[in-house]
């Protein structure tokens, strides 16, 4: 980044942030019932049109995110409350895009977001063959990121995000020990909470061909 942009590009993240606080705040003075964190989105109201025509809806961590998502052309776009994604959500979410749509996590770029979606991934089964990730640099937000740059990075399948990430980490299988390690942790961290058995059958077979063990030597560290 030249150094020239730096008060440019703060004054528009300021200018951002202000927006979206008083769009917030007329949005919450408008409201006749109170925001409850635990059972609906912020922003439902006004994205639940767009994203049933779409069968789409991208999801976010807060309000800021929200505005900064709306100000790039992205209207289906719900916050859910920092990190917090409950049963309400999850069923929220399938009643608007139904079970054939398409729901984009597009949660911070650290370890806090990382560990809400993989959170989401696990205790929801639900939403696992329709959930999507956009991953973002290390410690950026969405507002942060679309200062810089005019649209999101493309979205990923969340399965292969998670099943990529376990790949990353054993990258090398030179012995049966880093195969078995690899295969424990696949089963461990990904397979175990797979809910459809075709779908956990597809990526155990994967883990299989990626590590060259057998299917019975998969089988038993599996079980």
């Amino acid at each position: 980044m030249r150094k020239g942009n730096k008060g440019q590009i703060s004054r528009k993240t300021e200018k951002t942030k202000l927006a979206c606080l008083n769009w917030c705040m007329k949005r919450n003075f408008r409201e006749k019932k109170p925001f409850h964190k635990k059972q609906v989105f912020f922003n439902i109201d006004k994205a639940k049109k767009t994203a049933r025509e779409k069968q789409e809806l991208y999801v976010v961590e807060g309000q800021f995110d929200v505005i900064a998502l709306k100000e790039s052309g992205i209207e289906n776009v719900v916050a859910a409350s920092g990190t917090s994604f409950t049963e309400e959500h999850a069923k929220e979410v399938i009643k608007l895009i139904s079970s054939n749509g398409r729901v984009i996590f597009c949660m911070d770029g650290d370890t806090a977001g990382f560990k809400s979606v993989y959170k989401i991934f696990r205790n929801h089964p639900i939403l696992q063959d329709i959930s999507y990730i956009i991953e973002l640099p290390k410690d950026q937000d969405p507002c942060d990121y679309l200062q810089n740059n005019s649209q999101l990075p493309k979205e990923k399948l969340l399965l292969d995000y998670f099943y990529d990430k376990m790949k990353t980490k054993h990258n090398i299988l030179n012995t049966t020990i880093e195969k078995t390690t690899f295969f424990a942790d696949l089963s461990n961290k990904l397979l175990q909470y797979i809910g459809n058995n075709l779908i956990r059958d597809e990526y155990f077979h994967k883990g299989i061909n990626w590590s060259y063990l057998s299917e019975n030597e998969a089988i038993n560290i599996y079980n």
